[in-house]
């Protein structure tokens, strides 16, 4: 899950325009438009890994995973839902 902080730059492949009325905003072009607020996070998905010994803490059971991944690390991930933001 990803939370965008003010001032991350509009990205439409991970982000749904919204008002602040909560009206969906789909017809304008954004261009360089900045988030104002991130109302709901972004959701992606990664790819299964197996875990190759029962006994073993491997990199899919690492907290670390489940916390924080940079832009770079999630291009190779799915988005499920887009983040909902609202532009400033």
């Amino acid at each position: 899950m990803v939370i965008y902080q003010s001032g991350t730059k509009y990205d439409e492949n991970y982000m749904s325009v919204e008002t602040e009325d909560g009206m969906a905003v789909s017809s304008i072009q954004h261009g360089e438009s900045v988030v104002k607020v991130c109302v709901e996070a972004a959701v992606f998905s990664f790819a299964k890994a197996k875990v190759l010994d029962e006994g073993s803490l491997g990199p899919e059971m690492l907290s670390s995973n489940f916390i924080q991944r940079n832009r770079e690390q999630r291009l190779a991930s799915q988005v499920l839902l887009r983040a909902v933001v609202i532009l400033a």
